[in-house]
């Protein structure tokens, strides 16, 4: 999945991104805040690995990161 997914796909669900140097903060509507590198902007494609701890960090399924 790449960054540009995640903008729109969280977004619907009321949560914020936004760049932070190297990484991007992904923001809750209650404030819990997770961090995920992304070196290529927009294009980069984030690894299960970081998608499992987000998911784990907001209490979401992978099928609530699916559109």
């Amino acid at each position: 999945m790449r960054l540009s997914d995640l903008h729109r796909i969280l977004g619907k669900r009321g949560f914020t991104i936004e760049p932070a140097a190297k990484h991007h903060k992904v923001t809750a509507p209650d404030g819990v805040a997770y961090t995920i590198p992304c070196h290529n902007g927009m294009r980069t494609e984030i690894t299960k690995i970081y998608l499992k701890g987000l998911c784990r960090a907001f209490g979401l399924t992978e099928e609530d990161l699916r559109d």
